[in-house]
C-alpha cells in the first residue's frame, strides 16, 4: 500500500463524521490501528480512539486513555488476538468486565463495540470503579436481545415485525454481526438504513421515517426496490 493512499484511508477514517457517529453511540467504542509491519504486530500500541462512553467509564478510561506504557496483559492478549487477523469477526472478546465485538474498517483499523456486561465474572463488575453509579454506563447494550416491552415504540416495531418470514430469520438467531450493525444504526442520529442479506431486506432507524414518509411502516424488511420503485 503507497504512502498517499494510507494517508487517504487515515483521512477517511478521521473525517469529523466518522468521529461525530461513533460519539453518538452510547455503547463503549474504540478503535486500534492495525500495523502495517509484521514486526510491529507484536507491539501493542494504545487505541486511537475512544468515544466519548469510554472518557465517561473510570474504569475504560483508565485502561484505554490513561494507562500510557503500563498496558494491561489482558489488553496485550485483545491486541495480538485481533491484528494477527483484522477480518475475523465472527467472535466476542471479553476485556476489562465487558464483552466485545470487533470489525475491520478498510483493513487498517479494528473497531472494538461493547455488547454488555460480562455477567458471570462478579469480579470484573465489582472491580469497576463507577460502573454502578455511572448513568452513561449500562448494564447492556444489544437492544436486539432485551424485552422488547423495555424498548423505545421505534424497537418494539422492528421486533414485532415477522423476520421470520424472511431470510433474516428468527431474532433470538440473529449473528453477530448483524447485532452489531443494528445497534450502530440505531444510535445514529442521522437518517440510516440497512440492507441486509441476499434479498436486501431492510432496517432502518426512527429518523429514517421522515424520509420515506408514507412508506412508514409498510417498508421495514423491504428491499429497495419495492420501498423505492422509482429509483430503482
Amino acid at each position: 500500500m503507497s504512502d498517499d493512499v494510507e494517508e487517504d484511508q487515515d483521512a477517511f477514517f478521521t473525517d469529523l463524521n466518522a468521529v461525530v457517529f461513533l460519539n453518538a453511540d452510547p455503547r463503549p467504542n474504540f478503535v486500534i490501528k492495525v500495523p502495517r509491519a509484521r514486526e510491529e504486530k507484536g507491539v501493542p500500541i494504545l487505541p486511537v480512539f475512544c468515544n466519548d462512553a469510554i472518557h465517561r467509564s473510570p474504569r475504560l478510561k483508565s485502561v484505554l486513555v490513561d494507562a500510557g506504557e503500563d498496558l494491561s496483559q489482558e489488553y496485550h492478549d485483545l491486541w495480538r488476538s485481533t491484528v494477527s487477523d483484522p477480518q475475523s469477526t465472527a467472535e466476542s472478546y471479553d476485556f476489562a468486565g465487558f464483552r466485545w465485538q470487533s470489525y475491520s474498517v478498510l483493513e487498517r483499523w479494528i473497531v472494538f463495540s461493547c455488547l454488555d456486561i460480562v455477567k458471570d465474572d462478579d469480579d470484573a463488575v465489582s472491580e469497576t470503579p463507577g460502573l454502578e453509579s455511572d448513568n452513561s454506563v449500562h448494564d447492556h447494550f444489544d437492544w436486539t436481545t432485551q424485552d422488547p416491552l423495555s424498548l423505545s415504540p421505534h424497537l418494539q416495531f422492528i421486533c414485532a415485525y415477522d423476520w421470520e418470514a424472511t431470510p433474516v430469520g428468527k431474532r433470538e438467531n440473529w449473528p453477530l454481526e448483524l447485532r452489531v450493525t443494528l445497534n450502530l444504526l440505531h444510535s445514529n442520529p442521522e437518517p440510516a438504513v440497512v440492507y441486509w442479506g441476499e434479498e436486501m431486506n431492510s432496517f432502518y432507524n426512527e429518523p429514517f421515517i421522515k424520509l420515506i414518509a408514507q412508506k412508514h411502516p409498510d417498508a421495514l424488511g423491504h428491499g429497495p426496490e419495492i420501498v423505492f420503485p422509482e429509483v430503482a
